[in-house]
């Protein structure tokens, strides 16, 4: 084979596999404080509820889940009193042009079977209003005396790129006690969108073909000429 032609063979290969070539993203934490091992440190609070973090055990003699999904604490919100919405939240400022996936893992316990106690993981706007609720589970769902165990979840937060979102584990109660909810190891994950790889064209791919082609033409011509 002329030097030519495998000059350019190289050539296209190299090309090809500079095109195919996809860089690995990296990806950034945006929650703090997630599993909860620093207690509350990180979250804000609103209602009337018993916030609190915890290795095992119950609160109200109301079952719990096993143990925590990640580190040794999880969180438990709990009314303190009737008709009263709580919630726990952090703000969570997703770059521009970047992918994002909320994952965590929750759970509900209910003294009733009534709808109206519920547990919910929401993402809201800073406004409060709610954007989507990737967890919501309630009294009836759960049957006297939950709750179901710790269960994963996530949610694709890429439509809020360049947003501040708002994650709140939020607990409803009714007209008496009690119900409690339960949530661990909250992440929000970010990762750059990745830079567009150029790669070869239908056009670049028949120019190459051609000069190929030539480059064989032109070497088997010139073994065909007499010395």
């Amino acid at each position: 084979m002329s030097k030519l032609l495998k000059n350019t063979a190289y050539g296209v290969v190299l090309a090809a596999c500079v095109a195919g070539a996809a860089p690995a993203l990296a990806q950034t934490q945006l929650t703090t404080n997630g599993s909860f091992e620093n207690a509350l440190a990180g979250w804000s609070t609103s209602g009337n509820c018993n916030f609190s973090t915890r290795t095992s055990g119950a609160f109200r003699n109301l079952p719990s889940p096993a143990g925590p999904t990640e580190g040794s604490r999880y969180l438990s919100v709990a009314p303190n009193t009737t008709f009263v919405d709580c919630a726990l939240y952090q703000d969570v400022a997703i770059p521009a042009g970047a992918t994002a996936t909320l994952t965590f893992a929750a759970s509900e316990s209910s003294d009733t079977t009534d709808a109206a106690y519920a547990g919910r993981v929401e993402v809201r706007t800073t406004g409060n209003t709610v954007l989507a609720t990737p967890f919501s589970l309630n009294g009836a769902q759960v049957g006297y005396r939950g709750p179901a165990p710790f269960v994963a979840y996530s949610a694709d937060l890429s439509a809020y790129a360049g947003q501040t979102v708002r994650i709140a584990i939020v607990t409803t109660s009714g007209n008496y006690c009690c119900n409690e909810t339960f949530a661990d190891n909250v992440s929000v994950l970010a990762a750059a969108a990745p830079t567009p790889v150029p790669t070869l064209s239908e056009w670049a791919m028949i120019l190459f073909g051609a000069i190929l082609a030539g480059a064989a033409a032109l070497f088997v011509q010139g073994r065909r000429q007499p010395a």
